[in-house]
């Protein structure tokens, strides 16, 4: 008889991780108008917290929220009295995401390739902040995604269970 494809489980999953630090025009721009990068030896973190639901043995539906990027940068100033001050400009970007998990467990379920492609909104704010006021602004959109990842899940004791793992995305 094949075996039973049905599995349902839930999972909640937490990931932390490093962007490293863009060049493109945008910051080139910044750097033109004498603005220093704060984040520009070590990038900035991003993280993320996702709930999965697998009806199936080779697939899982993911809900994920994700902080994805975040950098600020400062330009000295001085007021026509000489007074000095900073200038900053800063901004974050974050999502929400619906993915389809396509998963293959290998030797019991401990490991479990997995690929999977989503979508959803996306937003950023960033904020200008002078000597008189910080003006912040909100952008919304949206956002495709694709990864591939690894999941290790150990099975503990008789009744199999599966509460703490690890896990690698791309």
């Amino acid at each position: 008889t094949p075996p039973d494809t049905r599995v349902e489980r839930w999972a909640i999953e937490f990931g932390a991780g490093r962007s490293s630090a863009r060049e493109d025009a945008y910051i080139q721009t910044l750097d033109d108008f004498g603005f220093a990068r704060g984040d520009l030896l070590f990038g900035s973190t991003t993280a993320h917290a996702s709930v999965a639901w697998s009806p199936l043995r080779n697939l899982a539906v993911v809900g994920t929220y994700s902080g994805l990027d975040r950098s600020g940068f400062t330009r000295e100033m001085s007021d026509p009295d000489g007074v000095e001050y900073d200038t900053q400009f800063a901004w974050r970007t974050q999502r929400l995401g619906a993915y389809a998990r396509g998963q293959l467990p290998l030797l019991s379920g401990w490991f479990v390739p997995y690929i999977q492609a989503g979508g959803g909104p996306a937003w950023a704010r960033t904020v200008f902040e002078d000597q008189d006021a910080a003006t912040p602004e909100w952008f919304v959109g949206g956002h495709l995604a694709a990864a591939a990842g690894l999941h290790i899940q150990p099975v503990i004791g008789p009744r199999r269970w599966r509460h703490i793992g690890i896990f690698g995305q791309i």
